[in-house]
């Protein structure tokens, strides 16, 4: 009886989630159809008495036609919908969850959550299992020659990525030779993951963005913004583990090169608090000053209170932020 209550509590949720997330890019095309057939925003006249003297009001209408119509372009709107989205799959299930076991979730919500990620992420998909498994290693090897991803031993941030872009490949393969700690309590999803992982699939997702792009793009210029698209999962990854390995500030002195990149995270949904998450790996709050805001850890409360997730003790193992046993 139990069971059976919980699996109609999951059922519920999951059909909410998918309701939510159907309505949610209905809107989204609704609001492209009408700014394809329409002319371009128009903003109104300000006198320069209204202005206060700040500026001319010609200087300002100009701006605001600029920053309007760059904002209400559907590719622009596209593009900002799928970084948020693969992103938050990325930190949330696969960083989070997969790699450090922060908290737990039924089979059947890992499940759903493959199919989110997979959805999110397209032609940049990755394994949870393969991901959690580089990522381990990375904590654990942290700047050294076995770190899948060291700026240190590596030219550049190009170099760098073919580097992990090739370790991971054999992760998926299965040629990799991996220590069994590393392998312990991951997500596997095994057909799911062959074909999300397969040249059919992540070539069906680039046809399917360049299509996007060629009904909706209105300048030339936008289909720059198309290989970050087709790479989203592995760009998200090159600015966390590149640049928050060079810049930024420390709250913790450790044996590694990481760094707090941004002291108000909103671009990386927490990621780039990098100092921060190499001291305490396992923690679902990636902030640790006032103004290190993680926007994700509301999020897992939220789950955690809707009984999706279940929130798990956390691990003090860490205390020179250099390893973690999983």
């Amino acid at each position: 009886m139990k069971r059976c209550k919980v699996r109609v509590f999951m059922l519920n949720h999951t059909i909410y989630i998918t309701y939510t997330l159907s309505f949610f890019l209905n809107e989204i095309f609704v609001i492209f159809k009408e700014i394809r057939n329409s002319a371009l925003i128009q903003i109104p006249y300000f006198p320069p008495a209204s202005l206060g003297g700040f500026c001319e009001s010609s200087i300002l209408r100009i701006s605001l036609l600029f920053f309007t119509n760059l904002i209400f372009m559907p590719v622009i709107i596209f593009f900002i919908v799928l970084w948020y989205a693969s992103l938050f799959c990325q930190t949330f299930f696969q960083h989070r969850y997969a790699a450090h076991g922060a908290f737990r979730m039924s089979k059947g919500w890992e499940k759903v959550f493959f199919i989110l990620s997979y959805i999110t992420q397209g032609s940049s998909y990755m394994s949870p299992r393969a991901y959690a498994i580089m990522h381990r290693l990375h904590h654990a090897y942290t700047d050294t020659e076995k770190d899948p991803h060291s700026p240190s031993f590596s030219k550049n941030i190009f170099t760098m990525m073919w580097r992990t872009r090739n370790i991971y490949c054999t992760i998926v393969k299965g040629t990799a030779e991996v220590e069994p700690r590393f392998t312990k309590n991951l997500p596997v999803w095994n057909k799911f993951d062959r074909w999300a992982n397969s040249g059919p699939s992540r070539a069906i997702w680039v046809v399917l963005y360049l299509a996007f792009f060629y009904k909706y793009a209105t300048a030339p210029w936008q289909y720059l913004l198309l290989p970050i698209i087709v790479s989203m999962g592995a760009f998200h990854g090159a600015v966390i583990n590149w640049f928050a390995h060079k810049y930024g500030y420390k709250n913790y002195i450790l044996k590694n090169t990481s760094e707090n990149l941004f002291s108000i995270d909103v671009l990386m949904l927490g990621e780039s608090y990098h100092n921060n998450h190499h001291k305490y790996p396992s923690a679902i709050n990636f902030g640790k000053r006032w103004h290190e805001i993680d926007p994700i850890y509301p999020v897992i409360r939220l789950f955690a209170w809707m009984k999706i997730i279940q929130i798990a003790k956390p691990s003090l193992a860490v205390a020179n932020g250099e390893h973690q046993e999983f």
